[in-house]
């Protein structure tokens, strides 16, 4: 059990059998937290394609978790990447970083709206 708030220490053990103790084993531990990434604000845009406003930890990489069409990333480990849909609508997207075993997913929000148009026509009074 580590009882201690200090991210490295020293752990000592040994062990009993039928043969008497075994010698003290003293092994450094360091206690590295896991990722934590910052997948960004939600967000509105007009058009199909916008820049993620993530923050990294450690380097990740985005994945779609939802929404109506495809997907491209200019560069999917970069994490202000830019991220480009083929329809309209309501994306949700994960940004993944792994350390040492560890995994964590920050998601985030991109709405991809279309530019609205105006179209005149004469107004007789």
């Amino acid at each position: 059990m580590w009882n201690t708030n200090a991210p490295i220490g020293t752990v000592c053990f040994n062990f009993e059998s039928n043969c008497g103790p075994s010698p003290e084993c003293c092994i450094d531990v360091e206690i590295v937290p896991s990722p934590a990434p910052d997948a960004g604000p939600v967000i509105s845009v007009c058009g199909l394609s916008t820049s993620f406003q993530g923050k990294k930890d450690v380097g990740g990489q985005w994945t779609k978790i939802s929404g109506p069409g495809n997907v491209t990333y200019s560069d999917q480990f970069d994490d202000k990447s830019l991220v480009t849909v083929d329809q309209y609508g309501t994306y949700v997207f994960g940004y993944t970083e792994t350390r040492l075993g560890c995994i964590t997913t920050d998601s985030t929000t991109i709405n991809f709206n279309d530019t609205p148009t105006q179209k005149c026509s004469k107004l007789y009074l």
